[in-house]
């Protein structure tokens, strides 16, 4: 009786682990494109980086 609410819970959490690591990884690219981009823009208009 007591494995059964473990087996529920086990599955009603497996996709949400691997929705919010998926989301995570989307997250940490996008940044990661935005800054480079943002770095990019701040060197061509001759500005300094990092900032002091």
């Amino acid at each position: 009786d007591k494995s059964e609410p473990l087996g529920v819970n086990y599955w009603l959490l497996m996709p949400y682990i691997l929705f919010s690591r998926l989301s995570e990884m989307v997250l940490c690219f996008l940044d990661c494109r935005e800054v480079r981009g943002g770095i990019r823009k701040l060197q061509n208009s001759g500005m300094d980086w990092p900032p002091p």
